[in-house]
């Protein structure tokens, strides 16, 4: 999956088989309502084998050894990992580091930038309460963080979010709240994008609907 051996923010999508890494991205998530999931756009390992029995992935708050970040660092994926997971549990398995760090790839300079951003308030916060990154708190400590960021009342108005050239000067910057509902969202939509995420909307490979199924309910 790997195009190039440069990893990390300044990578560049490059063309490989006559597809592009936009082009595969943008495929990847039309198609999600139709069974393509997250998962398989991860690195294969060379060779399958079993997961060490002491400790998964989630619990190490690691990345598994054979995927290299496209556009984060590592310092930066470690942190979305567990924060992902306390926002919808789950999100290690739907590897919704990973699919996020593909759709980061090809995204705009700026939605890039945001995104970094947020996961540096994350840390800032981390660090000023608890002395160390966000990723090196014990998850106790990981949650009262969330938890504060999605109860401060947002710095920025829905317009200034919506557009960026309507923003005035003297509108405040980013808080800690406009930061958390940066990276929900960005969680939110890497994990409805997996089969798990898909499956729990309902979606199923048994079965399709030609059209809508009709309504059986009443009404008013």
């Amino acid at each position: 999956m790997k195009e190039s051996p440069q990893a990390g923010p300044n990578a560049s999508p490059v063309r490989r088989e006559g597809i592009s890494r936009r082009e595969m991205v943008q495929k990847l998530v039309t198609g999600a309502s139709s069974g393509i999931i997250a998962s398989s756009i991860a690195v294969p390992a060379a060779a399958e084998e079993p997961a060490p029995a002491s400790a998964t992935s989630a619990e190490q708050g690691a990345q598994p050894a054979e995927w290299t970040p496209q556009f984060l660092d590592l310092h930066q994926a470690e942190t979305l990992e567990p924060l992902a997971e306390i926002i919808i549990p789950g999100s290690t398995k739907a590897e919704v580091t990973q699919f996020t760090d593909l759709l980061l790839s090809v995204d705009t300079v700026e939605n890039r930038a945001k995104f970094v951003a947020a996961i540096s308030a994350m840390d800032g916060e981390a660090l000023r309460s608890g002395g160390v990154p966000f990723k090196e708190l014990v998850k106790a400590r990981q949650v009262d963080i969330l938890t504060l960021a999605s109860h401060t009342a947002p710095a920025l108005s829905s317009e200034s979010k919506g557009d960026a050239s309507n923003a005035s000067a003297a509108e405040p910057s980013s808080n800690l709240r406009d930061h958390f509902e940066n990276l929900k969202e960005w969680v939110r939509k890497a994990y409805y994008s997996s089969e798990i995420g898909t499956r729990e909307l309902g979606w199923s490979d048994t079965y399709f609907y030609d059209s809508l199924p009709p309504c059986n309910g009443t009404t008013s």
